[in-house]
C-alpha cells in the first residue's frame, strides 16, 4: 500500500517593490487577510498588512510594510541600524504569523542572516522566546560570506535579553554574528 504524506507548506515574503504587481500579473491577484501584524522595535510600533496569494497550489503570504519594504536593491551593502530592519521586522513577523493566518507550522524554514532572527528571537527575544518549544527551525546559508555581522547595541533595540551577546550566542569578535546565533538556536 503507497501511503502519502501531505505537507502543508506556506511561504512568508517581503513585499518589497515590484514583488505586488508580479503576484497580480502571474497570480491573478491576492486577498488581504483581515489581522494586520503589529511589531514593536527599538520603542516604536511597525504594522504590515499580510496578503494571501496563491502560487500554483501553494499559500503565499506577503508582508506590506510601505516604510520598511521601500529598496528596490532589497539587501543592503551595510548593514546598519536602519537598512537591517525590514528583515528583523519580516523575521518577528514570521512568529506573529499564526494569528493573522490562522495557520500554525511545526517547522520554519529560515534562509541566511536575513531571517536567521527567527531562531535567534526563540531563543533570546525578550517575548518569543517564549515561543521557542513550539518550533523546529532549519536553517539555511546560501553564501557564507554573508553572516549579517552587526553591531552589537542593536540587540537590545531588537528586544533581545542582554544573555543573546555572549560566547555561546552571538558575539563574534566584538559584534553580533546573526548567522551564529540562529545556527546555535
Amino acid at each position: 500500500m503507497l501511503r502519502l504524506n501531505v505537507v502543508d507548506s506556506r511561504v512568508l515574503l517581503p513585499a518589497f517593490p515590484g514583488v505586488m504587481d508580479n503576484v497580480e500579473k502571474y497570480c491573478g491577484g491576492c486577498e488581504r487577510l483581515q489581522e494586520k501584524i503589529n511589531i514593536a522595535i527599538d520603542w516604536r510600533v511597525y504594522s504590515g498588512s499580510v496578503y494571501l496569494a496563491d502560487m500554483g497550489g501553494l499559500p503565499v503570504y506577503l508582508l506590506d510594510q510601505p516604510e520598511l519594504f521601500t529598496n528596490p536593491k532589497i539587501y543592503p551593502a551595510v548593514l546598519t541600524q536602519s537598512s537591517v530592519l525590514p528583515f528583523v521586522f519580516l523575521s518577528l513577523a514570521a512568529l506573529e504569523l499564526p494569528g493573522s493566518a490562522g495557520w500554525q507550522p511545526d517547522i520554519i524554514h529560515v534562509h541566511d542572516w536575513s531571517t536567521a532572527i527567527v531562531p535567534v528571537a526563540l531563543r533570546w527575544h525578550r517575548h518569543y522566546r517564549a515561543l521557542g518549544p513550539n518550533y523546529d527551525v532549519v536553517l539555511t546559508i546560501h553564501n557564507l560570506a554573508h553572516q549579517g555581522i552587526v553591531d552589537s547595541s542593536f540587540l537590545t533595540s531588537w528586544g533581545l535579553t542582554r544573555d543573546s551577546f555572549s560566547l555561546d550566542g552571538l558575539e563574534f569578535y566584538g559584534q553580533a554574528n546573526i548567522i551564529k546565533g540562529g545556527a546555535l538556536s
